[in-house]
């Protein structure tokens, strides 16, 4: 069975949330934040760990402090992706990689 959510600890609270609320997740450090189309998240966590226990085929590794969910992909550049509004960098191999993803399930035209 698919995982259609995740739960994170959040202020002592531990709190649901659908992975298609997920816009991205950045790293920094120790911490990630995690950015939902409604609210942001600050746990205590590593960018590696999140990206094992979510485990989907809508999250993509962009850059080396990002985790993207590709179904808000506005667009993607030379050196960014665009999502849901937000400019975030993208490293070459992750361009590549996310164009890839993108052919594989016929998104590119």
């Amino acid at each position: 069975m698919i995982n259609k959510s995740v739960f994170i600890k959040n202020k002592g609270s531990i709190v649901r949330l659908d992975l298609d609320s997920i816009v991205y997740v950045k790293s920094d450090g120790d911490y990630c934040q995690i950015i939902c189309v409604d609210q942001k998240y600050t746990i205590y966590n590593r960018l590696y760990l999140i990206e094992n226990n979510i485990n989907s085929l809508h999250f993509f590794r962009a850059h080396k402090s990002y985790l993207i969910n590709i179904n808000y992909v506005d667009e993607i550049n030379k050196s960014s992706v665009i999502v849901n509004e937000t400019i975030l960098p993208i490293s070459r191999r992750g361009k590549k990689d996310l164009l890839e993803a993108f052919l594989a399930v016929d998104l590119v035209y």
